[in-house]
C-alpha cells in the first residue's frame, strides 16, 4: 500500500464513529419512527441520509458532537385528505408537522429518553429529536424526522416548513442508488470511504463549501469503478470540481430541483485545488519510500485535513492530541520534538491555579 494510501486510511480511523455510538443512532431513529408511524397511521418510513449511506463522521476530539440520523414516515393518503398538492385543498405541511413534533417528543420521552426534546426551530424540512442522553464517549445522537407524502409520479412530498409548501424529493432512490446493488458491494465500500474523506476536508471550514448531499451525489456520478482510495477521492474532486465549474448538481433521482450551493464557482476552485495536492502526495509516492519523501506527502495532505495528518516530528494528530486531553490522557514528547500518545517521555501535568496536584 502506498503511503498515500495509508494516510487517508489513519485520517478514516480518526473521523470513523464508534460502532457502539452508530447502533445507538440507528435504534434512536427507530424509537422516532415508530412513534411517528403510530401518530400517522403509517406502515411505511424511510432510513435516508449518512447513517443509511455508510457516510457518517464523527471526529475523534469532537465526539461530543454526535451523529445525526436520518428518517421519513411517509402518510398515508386515505388519513390525511387535505395535505399537499395532490389534493383539492393543497393544505400546507406547517400544521401537520407541528402535531408530529408534539406526538413524537412524548413517544420518545416515554420510551427511554425522558429528557428527549422536539423541535422545528430553524430547521426548513425536518423535527429535530435530541435526546439529552449523552454517551460514555460524549456522543449523544440525535435525529431529523421528515414527514412525507407519497408522490403519484414517485418519490415524496417534503416540507418546506420556510415557504408553507411541500416540495418534491426522493430519499429512498438517493439511498438506492448510493448504495448500488448487493453484487457491487466492494464499489459500495470505496464510494463511501471517498465520502467520508471529502467530508472531513469539506468541514475545515464554516460554512462548508458544499452540502453533505451534494457531495453524495457527484460520488454517484464520478465513482463507478474500483480502483485504490486515493484515486477514487482523486477522481472524485477532479470530475467533480469539473463539473461544478459548469452547473449546479442535478439531483441523482431526477426529481427535485438541483442542489444550491452558495458559492459554486468557489467550490469549484476548492475541489480542483483539492485534487492538485493529492496529486502532487500521489506523484511523491511514485519517486521513493524515504523519510524525507514520507514527510514531503504529508506535506502535501496537511491542507486538506489539517488536524488528522502529522508533521514531520514523527508525533500524534492535533485530533488525536486534543482527544487524549480530554480523556485525561498523558502527551509524551519523541526525541525529534514532536508530541505523541504513544511513545517518548512523559510530559508533566500542566496545574491549573489552585490545583495542588494531590
Amino acid at each position: 500500500m502506498r503511503y498515500t494510501d495509508v494516510l487517508l486510511d489513519d485520517i478514516r480511523a480518526q473521523i470513523q464513529p464508534d460502532d457502539t455510538v452508530v447502533k445507538e443512532a440507528k435504534q434512536r431513529r427507530e424509537i422516532v419512527l415508530a412513534g411517528a408511524a403510530i401518530h400517522g397511521f403509517s406502515q411505511e418510513t424511510v432510513r435516508s441520509g449518512s447513517l443509511a449511506h455508510g457516510t457518517a463522521i464523527c471526529p475523534i476530539h469532537r465526539r461530543d458532537k454526535g451523529l445525526d440520523a436520518d428518517g421519513a414516515v411517509v402518510l398515508p393518503p386515505w388519513a390525511w385528505l387535505t395535505l399537499g398538492p395532490e389534493t383539492a385543498t393543497n393544505q400546507p405541511p406547517n400544521g401537520v408537522v407541528e402535531s408530529f413534533r408534539v406526538a413524537v417528543e412524548k413517544y420518545v420521552r416515554a420510551h427511554g429518553y425522558p429528557r428527549a426534546t422536539a423541535t422545528t426551530e430553524g430547521m426548513k424540512r425536518a423535527i429535530l429529536v435530541k435526546f439529552h442522553e449523552p454517551l460514555p464517549g460524549g456522543e449523544d445522537p440525535t435525529v431529523d424526522l421528515i414527514v412525507g407524502l407519497p408522490r403519484t409520479a414517485g418519490g415524496l412530498w417534503i416540507p418546506n416548513l420556510t415557504n408553507r409548501r411541500w416540495d418534491p424529493s426522493h430519499p429512498e432512490k438517493h439511498t438506492s442508488m448510493f448504495l448500488g446493488p448487493d453484487s457491487q458491494k466492494q464499489l459500495r465500500v470505496l464510494r463511501a470511504r471517498s465520502v467520508r474523506l471529502a467530508k472531513a476536508e469539506n468541514k475545515r471550514t464554516d460554512p462548508a463549501a458544499l452540502c453533505s448531499f451534494n457531495i453524495e451525489a457527484l460520488a454517484i456520478l464520478y465513482i463507478t469503478q474500483l480502483m485504490p482510495l486515493s484515486r477514487a477521492l482523486h477522481t472524485l474532486w477532479l470530475r467533480g470540481g469539473l463539473d461544478l465549474a459548469q452547473r449546479l448538481t442535478p439531483d441523482p433521482a431526477g426529481v427535485s430541483a438541483d442542489i444550491k450551493v452558495r458559492d459554486r464557482q468557489g467550490a469549484s476552485r476548492r475541489w480542483l485545488g483539492n485534487a492538485r495536492q493529492l496529486d502532487t502526495a500521489l506523484q511523491l509516492d511514485g519517486l521513493s519510500t524515504t523519510p524525507a519523501t514520507s514527510g514531503a506527502i504529508q506535506d502535501a495532505l496537511r491542507p486538506l485535513w489539517p488536524e488528522y495528518v502529522p508533521d514531520r516530528t514523527g508525533g500524534t494528530s492535533q485530533a488525536r492530541l486534543v482527544a487524549a486531553l480530554q480523556q485525561g490522557r498523558p502527551l509524551r514528547a519523541n526525541a525529534q520534538g514532536g508530541l505523541s500518545t504513544t511513545s517518548g517521555t512523559v510530559l508533566k501535568r500542566p496545574q491549573s491555579f489552585g490545583d495542588t496536584g494531590k
